[in-house]
């Protein structure tokens, strides 16, 4: 909750870069999640939670 405040928080501050942020969060979400699919095999459970924890 606290991390979505500043999130959020940020965002409010920074218009102009709202947009641009909006679409690295995106772009850096969908390599992670191609990522996990591609090496699922490889032990990705212990990586996904530490990708969402960095994410957050």
């Amino acid at each position: 909750m606290p991390i979505n405040f500043t999130t959020d928080f940020f965002l409010s501050v920074e218009k102009p870069v709202d947009k641009a942020f909006n679409i690295v969060v995106l772009v850096r979400s969908f390599m992670a999640y191609i990522f996990l699919v591609m090496y699922e095999d490889f032990g990705a459970r212990q990586f996904k939670f530490l990708l969402i924890n960095t994410r957050l």
